[in-house]
């Protein structure tokens, strides 16, 4: 993982912070309650009264992720309910 967080030597300028996530040989098991948990966090980040005007400073996000020779598995089945997720042949 790397982090590159510069801050601009003029006040309230524009930020670009740049993270990179290098992953190698990664199992990604993926279930519904994954995809809920990040609905929720996102809405948790997104609501809320604004900033005020002089507080706000423009930032972009740029988020890079490089993944080598990984598995994705995304289970579903009839009811939705994994019991082993780590046994492939249950979950068809």
């Amino acid at each position: 993982m790397h982090a590159a967080l510069p801050a601009p030597l003029q006040w309230n300028s524009e930020r670009k912070w740049v993270f990179t996530v290098l992953l190698r040989q990664l199992i990604i098991s993926v279930l519904r309650d994954h995809i809920n948990m990040v609905i929720d966090l996102s809405r948790d980040w997104t609501t809320g009264p604004p900033t005020e005007w002089h507080q706000f400073v423009p930032t972009i996000y740029l988020f890079e992720v490089d993944l080598f020779h990984f598995d994705l598995n995304l289970y579903a089945n009839d009811q939705n309910i994994i019991y082993k997720p780590l046994v492939k042949d249950e979950n068809s």
